[in-house]
């Protein structure tokens, strides 16, 4: 995923804070795990929130200990201890690395070698232990990648497609328990991060040449950040539908780091993201 989605840390309580570093550096064990030490770069805050959301709504509660680990080898650090849906929500991460490649190649991004060299083997092994989520992803993007190829205009569409992804995924891990707000907080997640993602790239694709949503929409780049404020409305509508929905959703513990997330974080995100074409 991206790394959009993430709280506003300033407004979370100690004990909220210390949960989240704990299931972000579980998540980065898992990854080491199943995936070995290269696809720890590909974690991402996006997946901190889907795991969140995930064992809240499902009422498995985290196990965490004390560990060590490369990046912090002499002081102990809180962890969470690598589960089912934690392996599910790392290797989803891991395989969307796989069409970002794709992406940066199409672009023609210089670190596009780099990052295969380093996440090619756990990619493989992602996909291997998980052959129907890597058909979810690559059915998915394959839906993006034509519409993108068609040169897309619509902003909703384009998000719609991605974010069938995200929904999929979800529906597939929660089976009979799937139920429609959680749809729709899939569907509007999943519009907020390729909109926000397309918002982010909107300069580095203007002057590249490269497909963004937004810059077809307006039809360049002069235009697109004229209109920034209407970008940011449908952002901040997604951002609010996805709160909504959260809201609803019947969660079985403390879910202030998921509201916080959905209610400052994503507008968080907007309005820093706003300021670069200022």
């Amino acid at each position: 995923m991206f790394g959009y989605i993430k709280p506003d840390f300033d407004n979370l309580l100690p004990k909220d804070n210390a949960l989240y570093k704990a299931v972000y550096c579980g998540l980065c064990q898992t990854l080491k795990k199943d995936c070995g030490n290269f696809a720890r770069l590909s974690l991402t805050y996006d997946s901190v929130f889907l795991s969140l959301v995930l064992h809240n709504f499902l009422g498995v509660d985290y196990e965490i200990s004390e560990r060590k680990c490369i990046k912090h080898p002499v002081k102990a650090r809180n962890m969470s201890k690598p589960n089912d849906i934690d392996e599910l929500v790392v290797s989803l991460n891991l395989l969307l690395q796989k069409y970002k490649l794709f992406d940066d190649k199409l672009n023609k991004d210089k670190k596009y070698r780099i990052a295969r060299f380093l996440l090619k083997k756990g990619i493989k092994k992602a996909a291997k232990k998980y052959p129907e989520l890597d058909t979810i992803i690559s059915d998915g993007y394959r839906a993006v990648l034509q519409l993108e190829r068609e040169n897309c205009n619509s902003p909703e569409q384009v998000a719609i497609s991605f974010s069938d992804i995200l929904i999929n995924f979800t529906q597939n891990i929660l089976k009979n328990k799937f139920c429609e707000d959680m749809r729709l907080l899939c569907l509007h997640l999943g519009k907020f991060l390729y909109l926000i993602d397309a918002y982010d790239d909107l300069e580095k694709d203007g002057k590249s040449g490269n497909y963004n949503v937004f810059l077809r929409h307006f039809k360049g780049l002069e235009e697109a950040i004229k209109h920034k404020s209407d970008i940011e409305f449908l952002l901040n509508i997604n951002a609010n539908f996805v709160l909504q929905h959260a809201k609803n959703l019947k969660f079985f513990f403390n879910c202030d780091i998921i509201i916080d997330t959905a209610n400052f974080g994503l507008k968080k995100k907007i309005a820093d993201t706003g300021r670069k074409y200022e």
